[in-house]
């Protein structure tokens, strides 16, 4: 599908910095109309993450019969510490919960 789903390996006791070699960003949205009649029941909330690894937001917006779905992930390359991984890992294999 094109999209960036790899999350490599966890290492449990990191010896050595890591690096992201090419920093990147994911864009996306789609724009679902309700046809008259329907109606929304839920929709989940917004969501923002952020580390100095990067961010991923997910902004939700409806209108009279449209909803926008809106996704950005940004990852930062550069080298990070042994003590930094953790935190990525977390960051990496987070996944947001859409209701």
């Amino acid at each position: 599908n094109g999209r960036n789903t790899y999350v490599p390996p966890r290492i449990r006791q990191r010896e050595n910095p890591f690096q992201i070699l090419r920093g990147y960003a994911l864009v996306d949205s789609v724009k679902i109309n309700i046809p008259d009649g329907y109606k929304v029941e839920a929709l989940s909330e917004n969501q923002e993450f952020k580390s100095e690894f990067g961010e991923y937001v997910l902004k939700i917006t409806k209108n009279k019969n449209d909803i926008l779905f809106y996704r950005k992930l940004l990852i930062k390359k550069g080298l990070y510490s042994k003590d930094a991984y953790d935190e990525s890992q977390k960051k990496i294999s987070k996944k947001p919960k859409v209701k």
